[in-house]
C-alpha cells in the first residue's frame, strides 16, 4: 500500500519484518471459503440481538434498554428528561434543519393531548423542508453535483442535471419507496419511458458522463452504482479479482455490460408538476444496442479480451434475466409527444405573426421613404451636366449649396448664382 505520507519510507525495522515474513512463506491467516459467495461473512444478514434485561424509569422502548445497558457498563446515568420546548427544537432541527417558529412552539405547548408529539412529527414530516433537509444525505451518497468543465465547456456531468436534484427532494417529500427510487434512477427510461417526472431520476447516470473518454464514464457508473446501492467498492475488480470481497473481474465487466448500450440526451420538457413551464430534460436512453463489452486485461482499455461478455451480475447476486422491453414511438421521437407538437405549432405560429408584423413595418417604412423622396426636385435644365455636379438645397442645411459628388459647400451669403448657372461671388468655398 502507499506510504501514509508522501515521500516517507519504511524504516529498517519494518523492512526487516516484511523480509522475514516473506522468507517464511508469507503465511496469511486462514479464512474459510464459503460454498457460495452469498455466504461470505460480509453479506450475511445481521442477527437480532437479545434485548438487555435492564430497567429504568425513563425507558420507553427496547432501544432505551440497550442505552441503559451501555450506561451501566460505562458507569454513568441518564440525565433528566428535557423540556417540551427543547424536545420540539431538537426534532425540528433533526427533520427539517430549522428551529420551530414561535407559532409552532406555542401550538405544541398548548396541545395537551397524549398525541401532541406525534402531531408535531406529522407536521414536520409533511413540510417541504423535510425533503430538502434529508435529500442532501442521499445526494452525498449518489454523488450529485452541478456539471463542471472549462469556461462554457461541460466536461463532467450534464446540463439540466439540477432536475435530478429536484426529483430527489420531491420523492422524499412524497414518501416514494426507496426501492422505487433506485429503479427509476437506473432504468426509468424502461420502466416509465413516457413519464418525464420519473425520467429526471436518470440524472444519476447522466451525472457520470465524461466528455473525453466513454470508458471513464462507464467505469464511474459501475463504481458509484456499487457504492450507492451495494455498499461495495468494486472498482478494484476493474483490473483483477477483488482480494477480500467475493467479487470477480468478470462480474465487474458483466455489470458494465448492463450499462454499455446507454447514452444521454436532452429532451424538450413539460412536467406535470411544473404546470405549463417548459425547458429541457437530460435523460438516458438505449442508443447503442449493438455495442459489446470486453474485459480489459489488467484494466487497460487498450488490451481488450477477444471474447465479449453478456450483461449479468456477479455470482454473489445470482442470475440476471435480460429481455427486450417494448417502447412507444415517442421514446425514439420525442417531437411526436403531444405537448412537444403543441409547443412546435405555437412557436411556428409566433414566428409567422412576427414575420407578418415585420413585413407590415417594412411596407410602412417604404411608403414613408417614398413620400420623402417625392419632395426632392430634379436639377434645373440650365446646369452643366458634363461635370456630373448638381446643386441641391437640403431642408436641414438651409442657406448652403451642395456641389455634386465632391460635397463642396458654398455659403450663399457670399456667393450668388448668375444666369446660365454660373456661380459668382466673393469669399472662399468650404469643404
Amino acid at each position: 500500500m502507499p506510504p501514509p505520507e508522501a515521500g516517507s519510507r519504511l524504516t529498517a525495522e519494518e523492512v526487516a519484518k516484511l523480509t522475514a515474513w516473506i522468507k517464511s512463506g508469507a503465511a496469511a491467516p486462514d479464512e474459510a471459503i464459503p460454498e457460495h459467495p452469498s455466504r461470505h461473512w460480509s453479506f450475511l444478514p445481521p442477527v437480532k440481538a437479545d434485548v438487555p434485561g435492564v430497567s429504568a424509569e425513563w425507558i420507553r422502548s427496547d432501544i432505551d434498554r440497550f442505552l441503559a445497558a451501555e450506561h451501566q457498563r460505562a458507569g454513568v446515568s441518564a440525565v433528566g428528561e428535557t423540556s417540551r420546548s427543547m424536545l420540539l427544537r431538537r426534532v425540528s432541527l433533526a427533520l427539517t434543519g430549522l428551529p420551530p417558529t414561535p407559532a409552532d412552539r406555542r401550538a405544541f405547548l398548548d396541545d395537551t393531548s397524549e398525541v401532541a408529539f406525534e402531531n408535531a412529527l406529522d407536521r414536520l414530516l409533511a413540510s417541504p423542508r423535510y425533503g430538502e433537509r434529508w435529500a442532501r444525505h442521499f445526494m452525498d451518497i449518489w454523488r450529485y453535483s452541478d456539471p463542471s468543465g472549462y469556461g462554457k465547456e461541460i466536461r463532467d456531468g450534464r446540463e439540466h442535471i439540477w432536475r435530478w436534484h429536484d426529483w430527489i427532494v420531491e420523492s422524499l417529500n412524497a414518501d416514494k419507496g426507496y426501492d422505487r427510487m433506485i429503479v427509476e434512477m437506473l432504468a426509468a427510461d424502461e420502466c416509465a419511458p413516457e413519464d418525464q417526472d420519473a425520467l429526471r431520476a436518470t440524472g444519476f447516470l447522466a451525472r457520470n458522463w465524461y466528455k473525453f473518454n466513454r470508458n471513464v464514464w462507464l467505469d464511474n457508473i459501475v463504481e458509484h452504482s456499487s457504492k450507492a446501492f451495494l455498499g461495495l467498492t468494486v472498482n478494484c475488480a476493474r483490473c483483477h479479482d477483488h482480494k477480500y470481497d467475493p467479487f470477480e473481474q468478470t462480474g465487474y465487466y458483466q455489470m458494465r455490460a448492463v450499462f454499455e448500450t446507454h447514452d444521454v440526451r436532452d429532451d424538450p420538457l413539460q412536467l406535470a408538476t411544473a404546470g405549463s413551464a417548459t425547458g429541457m430534460l437530460v435523460r438516458t436512453y438505449d442508443a447503442h444496442l449493438d455495442r459489446k463489452t470486453f474485459t480489459f486485461l489488467q484494466g487497460n482499455e487498450n488490451r481488450p479480451d477477444k471474447d465479449s461478455l453478456s450483461p449479468g451480475l456477479p455470482a454473489l447476486f445470482g442470475e440476471l434475466s435480460v429481455e427486450p422491453v417494448p417502447l412507444p414511438v415517442t421514446v425514439w421521437y420525442p417531437a411526436l409527444r403531444k405537448e412537444n407538437r403543441d409547443a412546435a405549432l405555437k412557436s411556428a405560429r409566433a414566428a409567422v405573426v412576427a414575420g407578418e408584423t415585420g413585413l407590415k413595418n417594412a411596407r410602412t417604412a417604404l411608403a414613408a421613404s417614398g413620400s420623402k423622396l417625392a419632395k426632392f426636385q430634379e436639377p434645373k435644365p440650365g446646369l452643366d451636366d458634363s461635370s456630373k455636379k448638381t446643386l441641391s438645397e437640403t431642408p436641414s442645411d438651409a442657406g448652403r449649396v451642395v456641389l455634386g459628388d465632391d460635397f463642396s459647400t458654398l455659403n450663399l451669403d457670399q456667393w450668388k448664382i448668375e444666369g446660365g448657372g454660373r456661380i459668382a461671388g466673393r469669399g472662399k468655398a468650404t469643404r
